[in-house]
């Protein structure tokens, strides 16, 4: 009879009996959990017409977001009176006792996952247990019911469970597995695979082969039966092995991905693998050769499609070079490549570029109201299960709306093309409207409660978009291009919204793809990280606007997290963004440099959303903010002198908030008394001025071998290269050190306290030309002249007494010279003579008098 009721609950949208409210105390909580348990029991159970095999090839259709409405808000007014714990173990007892409805049990497992977090755990507990007693028992039951649940968790996308790929790794991929003690159970797990390949969707049959099982050696022929049986069912399936990607990420997740993308994923790959090791990657190496169709029908095209070529060859075109090298590009490939890139460059000059518009209107609007929804839903102060719930809903609409199939995250790098012109396309329509929505969103919760109380929605949020790669690549890009090139455009709504996203994608960084600038970055990092490293702090615009982001992103990132645990804080707050705040706030404001102010209870966020305050009074807040003072203790974000130097050598002097005294009172502040008494530990020389001036002298050396144009020329050594920078600042820092430490040597030297030693200035050459590699070669012979000219022009601007210096012998004091020939002689007539023979000894000494 209930069984019945059940179908006409679900028929007639009569659910509202299972209401907790309804019942407002008349009935005991125990007489209610076991009444919900029933009927959860009864819908699990009915009509279990599907047999395991039809689970297996089904399943995909069973998400959350592709299960009736109706029969997830049943589950979820089911869920209210119990834990997670306590619905998993039912779930558990109802598969060991009940032949089971299998679309119904795994609906219901999805809509668990999706409407409580802390599901995801009680999962992972409940698979290992059931693959425990597989092995254990030899129990195809487990086996199967592990499988099952772990596929149905995997479609659910990265923000709610891990891919189907690590799992099946993570599982049996090594030699501590389950199947690994023992033939037996190796050959009951390749036993229990195979029995399955009939039924098998190719996307899992792909995980399979492309990822075997760990075995011993001698046990191999039992894995290659597999792998050859798995195949020829893919060949049935008209799903040639050939047109698996190199590096393709597999799960279940639908129909496979169209090769095209997974060749441009492949490409995306490569070239960051090569970019990184100067080599082909040995995967392509292997395509080229052993899946020749592939290599040349998918990974080629994708490779070299025309675009327009930049002036200096990027990572890109060094691998296609190499490629072609290596005879792994057919000429007449090569040949149309190259045509098509010239008539890239031809419609470029003529201005008829042509961009592709692709309008949907329709899919647009669908979105448009999703976000609408969700705008109504946070609104309304819902529990975190109904955002989730309608997060796995819009992403069901993104999957639609982009034709996507498989798009969880990967191991790739994602690559952003930041200098590609911008074209008015569905993924841009999309991607702004996404971010605009995202910041509406947060502002609006802003104005009624704290981050803290925000509940987890905006975190939500973007690990739903790690689900879908293609837009979120777009994404990442327009963020970059916003904070990095319109920051100063940008308004207080945008710079909070977008400030809050960085942070998100900080937390989440565990499960995100690293980005890839290309030229811009030299190794592969967050985005955050990106993003931090990418945002200039050298004029007085740059400067202003790079101080509102950091205060927005680390004040949001302090309420953020609830915890007082520095390893927890530290997870919402991005390193580099804390570190250009404290390079900015103590430069732009002189009461920030005092070191006296306390601590203090102001709310961090009720100041920085106050239209009416000052960037000087959110950092003031924020500063006194006791978590901001424990992160400002951890060796690895504080702010070194090293880093400081860096950071000063960039700045304009033309365009600097600082006029030209107060620059120099700020930076005789920063050199003498927040750096030079800092100990080693915190960044600082401990108090010893030769340490300050070798700094000093390494990070001028640096900054002029950066500032030397991509053709290399000398002339970027002139001084007027550096005319418009704290170059000559940062000089006068040095000489006034130099000049200090003489003055000390002088006194000590005088009471014999201290021996006579050569100068530092002649270590810091020998150290600094020892390690320039392969210094024989033409490149090593030209850093070092390079490091010379630079080294000369600026011990040239010391005092003479750093050169040649007395040595005191009793009461006789002579000219101690040897040090100053052995450098004229031994460095600068080795390496300048190589440039001008003609040029005399000296003339080079004269150089210095």
């Amino acid at each position: 009879m209930l069984r019945w009721s059940c179908v006409c609950v679900l028929s007639c949208s009569r659910i509202n009996v299972f209401d907790v409210g309804l019942y407002g105390g008349t009935l005991f909580v125990i007489s209610l959990q076991k009444f919900f348990l029933h009927t959860l029991t009864q819908i699990l159970t009915f009509k279990p017409q599907l047999k395991v095999s039809d689970a297996v090839g089904m399943q995909w259709k069973w998400s959350f977001a592709k299960t009736c409405p109706l029969l997830t808000s049943l589950y979820r007014k089911l869920f209210v009176l119990f834990s997670v714990e306590e619905l998993m173990a039912h779930l558990q007892q109802v598969l060991e006792t009940h032949e089971v409805n299998w679309q119904h049990i795994l609906s219901c497992v999805s809509t668990l996952l999706v409407c409580h977090a802390q599901a995801q755990h009680s999962l992972k507990d409940l698979l290992t247990r059931l693959l425990s007693n597989a092995f254990e028992a030899y129990d195809l039951e487990s086996m199967i019911t592990a499988f099952l649940l772990a596929r149905q968790a995997s479609l659910e996308g990265p923000a709610v469970f891990m891919s189907y790929t690590e799992w099946y790794k993570l599982s049996f991929g090594n030699a501590s597995s389950y199947h690994g003690n023992s033939k037996k159970s190796l050959v009951f797990l390749l036993k229990f695979l195979s029995d399955l390949v009939p039924f098998e969707p190719p996307q899992y049959l792909k995980v399979h082969v492309l990822h075997p099982p760990y075995v011993l050696t001698k046990y191999r022929p039992f894995l290659l039966e597999y792998v050859s049986l798995a195949k020829t069912r893919l060949a049935d399936l008209k799903v040639s092995i050939e047109e698996m990607g190199l590096y393709e990420d597999l799960s279940g997740t639908g129909a496979p991905a169209q090769p095209q993308c997974q060749a441009q994923q492949d490409v995306e790959k490569a070239v960051s693998l090569f970019e990184k090791t100067g080599r082909i990657p040995a995967n392509v190496m292997e395509a080229s050769i052993f899946r020749r169709p592939y290599f040349m029908s998918r990974f080629l095209p994708a490779l070299l499609t025309p675009r327009l070529l930049p002036s200096k060859p990027d990572p890109r075109m060094s691998f296609i070079e190499s490629l072609r090298n290596a005879d792994k590009i057919p000429g007449s490939v090569y040949t149309a490549y190259v045509q098509g890139c010239q008539k890239e460059e031809r419609q470029l000059e003529g201005g008829h570029v042509e961009v592709e518009v692709i309008l949907s209107t329709e899919p647009l609007e669908e979105l448009k109201a999703r976000l609408k929804e969700m705008t109504s839903l946070l609104s309304g102060g819902v529990k975190e299960g109904d955002v989730s719930a309608h997060l796995a809903l819009l992403s069901e609409t993104l999957k639609s709306l982009l034709g996507e199939t498989n798009e969880l995250p990967t191991e790739t790098a994602m690559k952003l093309d930041v200098d590609a012109p911008s074209s008015e396309t569905l993924l841009t329509k999309l991607t702004n409207i996404i971010l605009k929505s995202f910041c509406q969103n947060l502002m609006d919760a802003s104005r009624k409660n704290p981050p803290q109380s925000q509940g987890n929605w905006a975190s939500l949020f973007v690990k739903m978009l790690y689900g879908h790669r293609q837009l979120l690549q777009s994404l990442l890009t327009r963020l970059w291009n916003l904070l990095c090139h319109q920051g100063s455009s940008l308004s207080a709504g945008h710079v909070l919204g977008l400030s809050a996203f960085v942070v998100h994608l900080h937390e989440s960084q565990a499960v995100a793809p690293l980005v890839d600038l290309g030229s811009l970055s030299p190794r592969l990092c967050p985005f955050a990280e990106a993003v931090s490293g990418s945002l200039l702090c050298n004029t007085e615009e740059t400067m202003t606007f790079c101080l509102r982001f950091c205060i927005a992103a680390v004040s949001y990132g302090l309420c953020r997290c609830a915890s007082s645990s520095v390893e927890d804080i530290q997870a919402y707050v991005p390193k580099g963004l804390f570190r250009k705040l404290l390079y900015l706030v103590p430069r732009l404001a002189a009461e920030m440099r005092t070191g006296t102010l306390g601590e203090g209870e102001e709310s961090v966020w009720a100041v920085l959303r106050d239209p009416c305050s000052s960037w000087k009074s959110s950092a003031l807040a924020l500063w006194k903010h006791p978590n901001f003072q424990k992160l400002q203790q951890l060796p690895d974000l504080q702010l070194t002198f090293q880093d400081w130097l860096v950071a000063e050598l960039d700045v304009q002097r033309s365009t600097d908030t600082l006029s030209d005294a107060e620059r120099q009172e700020y930076q005789q502040w920063v050199c003498y008394q927040q750096y030079l008494p800092a100990p080693l530990a915190a960044g600082g020389c401990a108090g010893d001025l030769e340490r300050a001036c070798v700094a000093i002298m390494n990070a001028i050396v640096d900054h002029s071998i950066r500032s030397i144009g991509p053709d290399g020329h000398s002339e970027g050594l002139e001084p007027s290269k550096f005319s418009g920078t704290c170059y000559t600042d940062i000089l006068t820092r040095l000489q006034e050190m130099v000049y200090d430490m003489e003055l000390m040597r002088s006194k000590r030297l005088a009471l014999g306290v201290m021996r006579d030693e050569d100068h530092f200035l002649f270590r810091v050459i020998s150290e600094r030309l020892a390690t320039i590699p392969d210094r024989e070669s033409l490149s090593g012979q030209l850093a070092q002249q390079q490091e010379l000219f630079i080294l000369t022009r600026i011990i040239t601007s010391l005092p003479p007494a750093v050169l040649v210096r007395a040595r005191h012998k009793g009461r006789m004091a002579t000219l101690n010279c040897e040090p100053f020939f052995e450098f004229v002689n031994g460095q600068q007539v080795h390496h300048f003579s190589k440039v001008s023979p003609a040029y005399p000894s000296f003339a080079k000494c004269s150089y210095f008098f």
